[in-house]
Formats: C-alpha cells, sequence, structure tokens
C-alpha cells in the first residue's frame, strides 16, 4: 500500500463514533491474509456485509443509507 492509501486508512477510521451501530474493517496482509474486524450491533454488521457484497471491487468509497421495506 502506498503512503496516501495509508494515510487515507486512517483518516477513514477517525470518522468511527460512539453513535455509529456497527463497524468493519478489513485489510489484505503483505502475505495475501484477509483479516476482518466486526464491532457493534449484530444486525447492523449484517447490514454492512450484506451492501459490501453487492459493490463491485473497484469502488473507491460509497455512502449508503439502509431502507427497510414495508412488508
Amino acid at each position: 500500500m502506498n503512503i496516501y492509501d495509508y494515510k487515507r486508512a486512517v483518516r477513514t477510521l477517525g470518522f468511527v463514533s460512539l453513535d455509529d451501530q456497527a463497524v468493519v474493517v478489513s485489510r489484505m496482509t503483505k502475505d495475501g491474509q484477509i483479516i476482518t474486524r466486526n464491532m457493534g450491533d449484530l444486525e447492523a454488521r449484517k447490514k454492512i456485509y450484506a451492501t459490501l457484497r453487492v459493490l463491485p471491487a473497484n469502488t473507491d468509497g460509497v455512502n449508503s443509507t439502509v431502507r427497510e421495506e414495508e412488508q
């Protein structure tokens, strides 16, 4: 990872707030191992993972609001 991307990642983590429902952080180490940590409300983490599944790999970032559909 270049220094620009490293600093971007550190700044992004600085946006984590006590008001957030959940946080999911993933990284790939030098040897290719993927490490993921998740914290917070279980249902909120499930929504984060569901959103990540549909994002294209080349997306730099996304702001998303999950809206529950009426049944």
